[in-house]
């Protein structure tokens, strides 16, 4: 129903396109050219043996000594014509001047023949320009004319020879009357002639006014004047009473004779009896030749006609018309036209295109639709040429041009409702697919990220057995040593704490036995006793060293490693900040600030304490270090401190470290957690440490360390633990 109410509407758009173009002038041309096809399509009509046409050719102007036609000439063949009583006699020549000798013989003879009509011309050629029309030139007061022969005119025996022409410069139109610059009216010839030739036939008919004195009436025809829009014309002048010439046919359609043979007796002797006599000029060379629409055939060359012919032509058809014979050709009035048009924007639009719906569009079946459009077109031209035979003129371009438009627009709109339908099925289905795409990618993402959340808690489990396995090994390995080193290390312990104390009692026995000993030998025992004090202090000294690193080996090892359990990490930070607080303090009488930013609200989270304690212990021991040392080697307003911060992120906890100690320099950064790895001087620290809070940290409880330095202003260590730890269960 959709594309039924737009065919609708586009039906009465194209009608009213084709109508603005109809009367905008657009068609015109094309129109005109169509009214002279259907004129040339009729049925020729018999030859009108009423007319007579007296043309002069090229040897009728050699027999005459040239032209212009002396006035004895003309005399002697209006005589020769007269004799034979014809009704009426048109002279197509000017003669408003003398010409030659035997004027005086032509004035007698025009005075004699009451029947003779002779021509003026109310628009002169000198003054007309290109685009005037006659009635224009008429109108404007600007015409030269040309004047009859003054014998006739003072009897009114005058009748006008102009005649409008078309924009194509053809004569479609003819005067029945039109006014002169004066006002007065002039009855065109070829009416004056016809109205002669009826007024002395049997019935008498003469010409009379109808409708409102509005249009002319003569016997059967009624005649009502063209408007500027008759027909297929467009804001044409009409001025006077023009009305369309019904030609009979082309060119040779009326009897001609030649002065030569009218002169010399070679005619019948009653060929001009009862019938209308033209005289006028036939020879090309003379120019008074018109173009008509019959001039451009739609078969053959391209013909000229004689305006005497044209003459005769005019004058026949109004005889025909007046008898009943032959009607005018009477144009459709413009409301019928517009209707006339709109009827056959509805038949392209109902009837042309045939289709059917299939899956929900529009088939359209090309076959039936072209043998629909032949079928109307066909119709069409027939009506219009059946009417014209009627003598009816209704415009055929406009209606053909409504009729293929809307059935072209027909067929666009239902190829554009098609190709619309099609785009939304392709986005209804790329919707669809789309929908399906993102489901089943949905589908995969999810799949994908269980399977990433799989593979990291793999990757985490083997980091973790292979840290465990390191540990176990490393732990093995440093029991092994343990046991190896500690008891030996044992005993020289404690030969070094016995030796000691052998040295103190040799010293007091030396003390005592010196007053028996000579000076030089007690300076010797002395000496002695001093170096050897000093070997077996060395001694103790470095064994307590060897046993500090064996602990710190022992850290290593399983032995003595703790489960997992829920911890508070706040605590365990505070717990660690105060143990190695108090041992500096004690230890160095050193006391610097400490900051601590706890996040109250950490949830508790599953660590193995005893582990992470010992990592917090040694990262903290090394800010207590560094803060140390730069505030031996820096005087003045250094201030030492340490902040300890702890906050929640979404899924994970961050601890920072930060100290404003002598820092890392960059070369050393990257060695920190390094095993054995240390900047202190030698006999001071092991190396162990970080190494031991990093596999902590990373290996142990899957998070990161990261440490950020700059020398002597300050470094940061940051340790980001997950709030769900993956403990690998130990068997």
């Amino acid at each position: 129903m959709e594309v039924r109410r737009v065919l609708c509407r586009f039906g009465g758009t194209v009608g009213g396109l084709v109508v603005i173009l109809r009367f905008g002038g657009l068609l015109q041309i094309l129109e005109l050219s169509a009214y002279d096809a259907l004129l040339q399509l009729r049925p020729q009509t018999l030859e009108d043996s009423r007319i007579v046409i007296v043309g002069f050719d090229e040897q009728d102007i050699k027999y005459a000594d040239g032209w212009p036609i002396s006035d004895a000439v003309l005399a002697n063949l209006l005589k020769e014509i007269k004799a034979q009583e014809p009704i009426a006699i048109g002279l197509d020549i000017y003669r408003d001047l003398p010409v030659k000798e035997g004027y005086e013989e032509l004035e007698a003879v025009m005075r004699s023949t009451p029947n003779l009509i002779g021509i003026k011309k109310v628009v002169g050629e000198e003054r007309r320009s290109q685009n005037d029309s006659p009635s224009t030139a008429i109108a404007s007061g600007e015409s030269v004319a040309i004047d009859p022969p003054p014998v006739l005119a003072e009897l009114g025996q005058v009748g006008a020879n102009d005649l409008p022409w078309d924009v194509d410069g053809k004569t479609r139109r003819v005067f029945l009357y039109l006014t002169n610059p004066e006002g007065q009216t002039v009855f065109g010839i070829g009416f004056k002639l016809a109205w002669l030739y009826l007024s002395q036939s049997e019935i008498g008919i003469e010409p009379e006014m109808v409708n409102n004195e509005t249009t002319v009436k003569l016997g059967d025809a009624t005649m009502p004047p063209l408007s500027p829009y008759s027909g297929g014309y467009i804001r044409e002048d009409t001025r006077g009473y023009q009305i369309l010439l019904n030609y009979r046919g082309p060119q040779g359609t009326f009897p001609v004779v030649s002065l030569r043979q009218v002169l010399e007796g070679e005619i019948d002797s009653d060929l001009f009896r009862d019938r209308v006599v033209l005289i006028g000029s036939i020879a090309p060379s003379l120019k008074d030749i018109l173009l008509t629409p019959y001039s451009d055939p739609l078969i053959g060359e391209q013909q000229r006609m004689a305006g005497v012919e044209v003459m005769a032509h005019t004058t026949s058809s109004l005889i025909s018309a007046a008898l009943g014979e032959r009607g005018m050709i009477i144009p459709v009035g413009e409301p019928l036209e517009i209707l006339w048009i709109l009827l056959w924007s509805g038949v392209g639009t109902v009837l042309i295109c045939r289709w059917k719906m299939v899956d929900e569009m529009a088939r359209i079946s090309f076959w039936q639709s072209g043998g629909m459009f032949v079928l109307s077109t066909g119709v069409l031209l027939g009506s219009v040429y059946v009417a014209f035979l009627g003598n009816w003129w209704i415009p055929v371009i406009p209606s053909v041009l409504a009729l293929s438009g809307a059935a072209i627009a027909k067929i666009g709109v239902i190829l554009v409702e098609n190709l619309r339908r099609s785009y939304q099925k392709i986005e209804d289905y790329a919707r669809t697919l789309e929908i399906k795409v993102e489901k089943r990618t949905e589908e995969l993402r999810n799949k994908n990220h269980q399977l990433e959340q799989t593979l990291q808690q793999l990757q985490k489990a083997q980091q973790q057995m292979i840290a465990q396995e390191k540990l176990a090994f490393l732990g093995s390995l440093t029991k092994g040593i343990a046991h190896e080193i500690k008891n030996p290390l044992n005993f020289v312990n404690n030969f070094a704490t016995i030796c000691l104390d052998l040295t103190e009692e040799i010293k007091e026995e030396l003390d005592a036995q010196s007053e028996q000993l000579n000076e030089e030998a007690i300076e010797t025992f002395e000496e002695i006793f001093v170096d050897v004090k000093e070997s077996v202090d060395n001694i103790h000294y470095h064994g307590k060293r060897i046993e500090g690193i064996v602990e710190q080996m022992m850290m290593h090892t399983h032995e003595g490693r703790g489960q997992p359990v829920e911890t508070d990490l706040n605590a365990l930070l505070d717990e660690a900040v105060q143990l190695v607080y108090y041992n500096y303090q004690a230890k160095a009488s050193f006391e610097p600030e400490v900051v601590k930013q706890f996040d109250e609200s950490l949830a508790l989270v599953k660590v193995i304490p005893q582990d992470l304690s010992r990592a917090f212990l040694n990262i903290l021991n090394n800010a207590f270090d560094a803060v140390l040392q730069q505030a031996k080697e820096q005087e003045g307003d250094y201030r030492p401190t340490i902040t300890v911060t702890s906050q929640s992120v979404r899924d994970r906890i961050e601890i920072l470290i930060h100290d404003n100690g002598q820092g890392i320099s960059p070369e050393n950064l990257d060695k920190i957690f390094t095993p054995f790895f240390t900047t202190k001087p030698t006999g001071e620290g092991t190396g162990l440490g970080l190494s031991l809070a990093h596999e902590t940290i990373v290996s142990l409880h899957q998070g990161e360390i990261t440490v950020d330095s700059i020398p002597q202003k300050y470094t940061e260590v940051t340790i980001i633990l997950p709030k769900e730890i993956y403990f690998q269960e130990s068997s």
